[in-house]
């Protein structure tokens, strides 16, 4: 046996429940989905922010990519979602996040018929 194992395994004997004492790394859930209009074409540009006041205050605005996915690993725990572009109705609402199981959006923004005018 190496000298090097020799040693872990010495520490290791004399410390018992030290390895114990490590936190397990929290568990996480995610959020994925994707933004389009009504019609389907996807919303590239506005902005996507979580939103938490519980024991981790959070506030994480997300990019979307060019075919308006997203994803984002979050702790468990309920979030408020605010999702707004340009000429859009803005879309709000409450989810709950759980660990390991990904919670999946589709968001289809509404046109805001008020932003189109007439010359």
């Amino acid at each position: 046996m190496k000298i090097t194992t020799c040693i872990i395994l010495l520490f290791a004997a004399l410390t018992p429940g030290l390895l114990a004492q490590v936190p397990a790394p929290a568990a996480t859930g995610m959020l994925q989905g994707r933004i389009s209009d009504s019609l389907g074409a996807a919303i590239s540009r506005g902005f996507f922010l979580v939103h938490s006041e519980g024991r981790d205050k959070l506030d994480q605005q997300l990019t979307l990519n060019e075919n308006g996915e997203f994803h984002i690993q979050l702790a468990p725990g309920l979030y408020d979602l605010f999702v707004g572009s340009v000429g859009f109705v803005p879309y709000a609402r409450e989810i709950r996040i759980e660990a390991g199981k990904p919670a999946v959006l589709k968001i289809k923004l509404q046109v805001d018929m008020a932003s189109i005018t007439e010359d």
